[in-house]
């Protein structure tokens, strides 16, 4: 910065001194206000993304646009701009930010500025600095009393897996949904006594249980079978007589995670097989339904706050959405919709901390927001991952179900007739990820046995560790026999073995790994804070947007063609970017990754079924079955016609106090 003083719309702003002066009164700029500004003002007038601007500013922490936005508003405010004049920081939708140069007249001015007494007004600024004390600790008080949880304390201790739990509004007890051999049980569980008594013994459930505010009845979405076709309907539990009452039809669409508004409505979602959802409100006494959003939700949970009325939920999109209910009216107004952090984009599950405070967990982390501005987020000391995280009566105390997955890769020829499944580097650790490494037998893996997840490779002579960071690997990919590129800490790295792994430096954020052809590589990533699916060489960092927005898997077939699949096990062909037409295949859900070898497509369905598709000439046939044994396929051999599959072996969830 060629001064530390500069004149911003006839604003003095103080680069050193954080300070801004306007007709002669002095205010202070809160350090993340200045770091904005300072960004904006050394871009000389150039846009800078939204991205760049929350790497820069929020280096140790993440946060949501909205945060950015907030930061915006008030540095227009203390520069007498707003959004619709813009007269001195431009928005330029989807890509930034920038200065307007126009307002913007640079010139040296001594410190004398700032210190003359002849321009300060001490009570007028004494005034304005204990406002902005008081304005700034009002703003945070919340963030100030919100619990940093560092202590777990085991509910269930009797090694059976629970799938989701609820606590009562009374807080003396829960309702697990626990895994059995075949089925699940609903169980009732006194939280002091720790007495249990089984209410269902056999069943299936879908989606989150719900206890209505009189503590008296329990709502969830049962999974049946109609006409052999799986369906889930609604129903309700009276904890008193211990009667099950069907509110819902089953055919047709699955309803599930119900919310009670009082004791005689509930919220609850309701979804097509292509899992789209929308939001419906059923009165239990008249035993009606009406649906409140007429758009796919793409959800799978509701979180319902009774004082306030307020609903939030987290799409598809990985969009927090919160909304008011009307309920005499019965309906559903939108207060707003944020994009939250890339780090969040997988979570489903939240709740209602307070009125205003909504709390995520996701993976060993919990985030804590503000409405829509993230506020807080801590990590848990645990090599579990959170799966939900349920306010108790007392504050900063938390019901908490964890979860520990064991998984285990194996290779199976498929063109032997007696089946032999062969484990791959097996331990008592997780193993997942197999692939062959180009030009041999071996399979690189991705394991936990070391203590974090790190790279080995498996051969016939020995399991060797290929890395040893100290971060987690996510997910990896073969470059060449030497080379492979892996994500760690939402970051690309080159690994060429025997060697230190080398940081990729990119200008976007890199979220999945898909195929590598040469020097180029396949990827989901988020550019300028949306999701894209970019063809990216690794050499000279250029890379060509393939389609923008969420992608779960993808593969690129020729020059002209890729195959892409959103979340709902569906196959899309692209070809010269317009979405064609697959007529080789019948309507099939997709069981996993599908992976591009030797001129075909190999991929999984829903039916057992492996299949071998071509997508140049339209042509596809069933080349194997698969089982329980080799669930999802991550390799593929067209050499020796073998897979490569992951395979759970355990998981394990168990309820926890979490609290201060």
């Amino acid at each position: 910065m060629s001064t530390s003083i500069v004149r911003i719309n006839n604003y003095l702003v103080d680069f050193i001194r954080s300070e801004i002066e306007v007709e002669s009164n002095i205010v202070n700029i809160e350090p993340k206000l200045l770091a904005v500004l300072s960004e904006l003002y050394n871009a000389k007038g150039e846009i800078v993304s939204q991205s760049s601007l929350m790497e820069n500013v929020w280096t140790d922490v993440i946060v949501s646009p909205n945060t950015l936005q907030r930061c915006i508003t008030q540095l227009r405010k203390l520069l007498g701009d707003d959004a619709k004049q813009q007269i001195v920081i431009k928005t330029h939708p989807k890509l930034g930010y920038s200065f307007n140069l126009d307002s913007l007249a640079e010139k040296k001015i001594t410190s004398s500025v700032f210190t003359s007494s002849q321009y300060r007004k001490p009570a007028i600024f004494v005034m304005l600095l204990m406002l902005i004390v008081i304005s700034y600790f009002a703003a945070f008080s919340n963030t100030s009393t919100l619990p940093t949880l560092n202590e777990i304390k085991p509910l269930t201790t009797n090694g059976q897996s629970v799938d989701e739990l609820t606590l009562s509004h009374s807080g003396k007890f829960a309702i697990l949904v626990r895994q059995t051999q075949d089925a699940q049980q609903l169980v009732y569980k006194e939280l002091t006594s720790q007495k249990e008594l089984i209410l269902i013994k056999s069943l299936r459930v879908k989606g989150s249980v719900a206890i209505s505010p009189d503590d008296k009845t329990i709502a969830f979405g049962l999974q049946m079978q109609n006409d052999g076709k799986k369906c889930v309907t609604l129903v309700t539990f009276d904890l008193i007589n211990h009667l099950t009452k069907t509110l819902t039809p089953c055919p047709g669409r699955f309803q599930y995670s119900p919310q009670w508004i009082d004791n005689q409505s509930l919220l609850y979602l309701s979804s097509s097989i292509d899992r789209s959802s929308d939001i419906y409100l059923f009165d239990v006494e008249k035993q009606t339904s009406k649906r409140l959003t007429l758009d796919n939700q793409n959800t799978q949970y509701l979180s319902y706050q009774v004082k306030t009325k307020k609903l939030a939920w987290i799409n598809g999109e990985g969009n927090l959405t919160t909304a008011l209910l009307n309920f005499p009216n019965a309906n559903l107004t939108e207060i707003e919709q944020s994009k939250l952090p890339t780090a969040l984009q997988t979570a489903e599950k939240l709740s209602w901390y307070d009125n205003k405070t909504i709390v995520i967990p996701n993976k060993k982390m919990i985030y804590w927001f503000d409405e829509h501005e993230l506020v807080k987020q801590q990590s848990i000391m645990t090599n579990s991952t959170l799966i939900n995280l349920v306010p108790t009566t007392v504050p900063g105390k938390f019901i908490s179900l964890f979860s520990q997955k064991n998984t285990s890769v194996r290779r199976r020829i498929l063109n032997n007739s007696d089946v032999n499944d062969v484990d791959i580097s097996p331990s008592v650790f997780s193993e997942f990820s197999g692939q062959y490494q180009p030009e041999t037998n071996d399979i690189a893996l991705i394991s936990n046995k070391s203590g974090n997840r790190q790279l080995w490779l498996a051969s016939n002579q020995e399991d060797k560790q290929l890395t040893k960071t100290s971060k987690d690997i996510d997910q990896f990919i073969w470059l060449n026999k030497q080379q492979i590129i892996y994500l760690s800490e939402q970051a690309l790295w080159l690994f060429t073995l025997g060697e230190s792994p080398v940081k990729i430096v990119t200008n976007f954020l890199p979220v999945r790994l898909y195929q590598t052809e040469g020097e180029q590589l396949l990827l989901s990533a988020i550019v300028n804070n949306e999701a894209k699916l970019l063809w990216f060489n690794i050499r000279n960092q250029q890379f060509e947007t393939l389609q923008t927005g969420n992608v779960y898997w993808a593969q690129k077939v020729s020059d002209d063609i890729f195959i892409s699949s959103g979340g709902v096990g569906k196959l899309n062909k692209y070809q010269d970017g317009q979405l064609g037409h697959i007529s080789a295949l019948p309507p099939l859900t997709i069981q996993y990754r599908y992976l591009w070898r030797e001129g075909y497509l190999y991929f999984q369905d829903k039916k057992l079924n492996i299949w071998r598709y071509d997508p140049i000439n339209e042509a596809a046939e069933i080349i194997a079955k698969y089982d329980i044994n080799s669930l999802f396929l991550t390799d593929f051999n067209p050499e020796n016609n073998s897979i490569i599959t992951d395979n759970f072996v355990s998981e394990q969830r168990d309820v926890v106090w979490l609290f201060e």
